[in-house]
């Protein structure tokens, strides 16, 4: 587990309103759900981070019940220990209770006792709330307000599973968002399919006709669960403190799509140097073998007209002139997940016991997932095992 300083500066890298543009897609757990206009998520990654921000000192109450103070508490909501920020204060009768805001969840909950607080193991007053506010995009209540037939509908189809979140707008105090699951269509979709709501926008809402933002694309990353184990070849790295691997199946689809792509890519115009930006995606002429891939641009030197640009489906960052980037502006090739997925071995397995062998570039091998991870900054814990032989 991370120390509390890696655990704040993590989450202060990754937990940021500049991380959610529009046009861009997360993986989140919805937490709370007021009405479709207004209900809470958190980044499926945080899930790692809560037992830590949570853990608090056994039978130690804080010495002052102050209002913007963060603590532990007992949720009767959550049936668990949160961190919360006390709202409001009173004391009747010689009892003490307290309203809270839970911060990694959304929700407000009034009147906890005070012998059902307790101090946080780490100092958490640096870590922003996990828990992110938002509204349903294409979704309007047929009255002025939400029927109570709407929202458990809104919960019934939201469930307990993960969902992807697609930002479609800011609000000063929220993001517009557009909710996927299992379900046959889009949260918005099926809430109007069910005849509680219908398909549009309300005042509040970002408008089909309002100017918007320039078309942003960003590529997408698959995730995977604890324990879940996956049969994965070495893409690039020379330390088992970050090293990146594809999965098999997947691989085999990359590489036949690989000459598709290369085809758009030559057939488009070449980017003109004023156009060329940090943290933008682009098609990159690899010379190892005269194919096109995918990049994302990390620094550029206008200068020199060269760029050092992340391979994303490889996970080897390089050098190359301009003039060797085409645009990327066809959205089936950001819809493709990210190939390459970062990860480190878990501590038990270090140097020392003959691991350092696998990370030769095409080595196939099975990983177990230890601990989530987003596969791009935030590495994914894992150990590694050799194939059976048959």
């Amino acid at each position: 587990m991370d120390s509390s300083v890696e655990t704040i500066q993590k989450l202060m890298k990754w937990i940021s309103i500049n991380t959610y543009e529009i046009g861009s897609a997360h993986w989140v757990d919805v937490t709370h759900i007021n009405n479709p206009h207004s209900f809470y998520v958190r980044p499926t990654f945080c899930r790692r981070y809560l037992p830590k921000i949570n853990d608090f000192i056994e039978n130690t109450l804080p010495d002052e019940m102050i209002v913007g103070s963060i603590v532990i508490y007992k949720s009767k909501v959550l049936q668990c220990y949160v961190r919360g920020r006390i709202m409001f204060v009173k004391t009747e009768n010689d009892v003490t209770t307290c309203d809270f805001y839970a911060l990694d969840f959304g929700c407000f909950e009034k009147q906890i006792p005070w012998n059902k607080t307790r101090q946080p193991c780490i100092d958490t007053i640096d870590v922003p709330p996990l828990a992110l506010h938002c509204q349903l995009a294409d979704c309007k209540p047929f009255d002025e307000t939400w029927s109570m037939r709407a929202i458990e509908s809104m919960k019934f189809f939201v469930g307990k599973e993960r969902a992807r979140m697609l930002i479609r707008g800011k609000t000063p105090d929220a993001l517009i968002v557009e909710l996927v699951n299992s379900c046959p269509e889009d949260i918005a979709t099926m809430l109007a399919l069910s005849g509680d709501t219908t398909l549009g926008y309300s005042d509040n809402m970002i408008s089909r006709f309002s100017q918007t933002e320039p078309e942003k694309h960003y590529y997408t990353y698959k995730e995977y669960d604890c324990g879940s184990t996956l049969t994965v070849r070495v893409q690039a790295g020379d330390s088992l403190e970050g090293f990146y691997v594809a999965e098999v199946k997947d691989y085999t689809v990359y590489f036949n799509d690989r000459e598709n792509f290369t085809y758009f890519c030559k057939i488009q115009k070449d980017l003109e140097p004023d156009d060329v930006k940090e943290d933008m995606a682009v098609a990159v002429l690899t010379m190892a073998n005269g194919k096109y891939e995918r990049g994302h641009i990390k620094e550029v030197n206008k200068q020199e007209e060269k760029v050092t640009v992340l391979l994303v489906d490889w996970g080897k960052t390089v050098t190359v002139p301009f003039m060797r980037l085409k645009p990327m502006t066809n959205e089936t090739f950001f819809l493709r997940p990210v190939l390459a997925m970062y990860c480190k071995a878990e501590k038990s397995q270090a140097w020392d016991n003959g691991l350092s062998k696998f990370l030769f570039p095409g080595y196939q091998f099975k990983i177990t997932i230890v601990e989530s991870g987003d596969g791009e900054g935030l590495p994914y814990v894992v150990n590694l095992e050799p194939l059976k032989k048959t």
